[in-house]
């Protein structure tokens, strides 16, 4: 049947009830709401939830390691001999080909599953950071007189610097926690 609109409905100009969200507009609205919020704060929200991001895949990365190791016995990584445990760990996302395929699979499961709830919870720390990181930003611009390029590169090296130390610890961390090497049982 027909369905009749309640008075709100009809007190309302109806490019509001055009405007509601649904089906892909919905799904599109926390893109837009992230959208706004770096179009207001620029480098200062990009690097923010692009740390809450990285500490998030990095430690989903090093649980996933430390359980993958504690349930197949290998590490997930063909570490070479000639290089350290350490740094083959914190540079293990950049060498995916040499990873153990199933391992993949395990962080995927992980990534798809705890990382999606995580999400509000990363936006939310960003969001928390921005103040904090645009004074470092303002700093760096006013009283260091570096130039806007200059701060842009500085904080896309030290992201990448600091994701891949923390990969590293939380690696080790997690093993340690699950009582396994990182590099597998022999």
């Amino acid at each position: 049947g027909v369905q009749e609109a309640s008075s709100a409905e009809l007190a309302r100009p109806s490019s509001v009830v055009a405007d509601e969200p649904s089906g892909t507009r919905r799904w599109l609205s926390p893109v837009r709401r992230m959208a706004r919020g770096f179009q207001r704060n620029g480098l200062a929200y990009a690097w923010a939830y692009g740390l809450m991001s990285n500490l998030n895949a990095c430690s989903l990365w090093a649980i996933s390691w430390a359980l993958f190791v504690k349930t197949r016995h290998v590490s997930p990584l063909v570490i070479d001999a000639n290089q350290s445990v350490i740094v083959a760990a914190s540079l293990s996302l950049f060498n995916i080909a040499t990873l153990e395929p199933k391992f993949l699979v395990y962080y995927g499961a992980i990534y798809a599953t705890v990382g999606s709830l995580l999400r509000p919870i990363r936006v939310a720390l960003a969001a928390i950071l921005v103040p904090y990181v645009r004074r470092v930003i303002d700093f760096s611009q006013k009283r260091l007189g570096l130039p806007r390029p200059i701060i842009w590169i500085t904080a896309f090296l030290s992201l990448t610097f600091l994701s891949i130390i923390f990969l590293g610890c939380a690696i080790f961390l997690c093993c340690s926690i699950c009582r396994v090497p990182v590099a597998g049982i022999a």
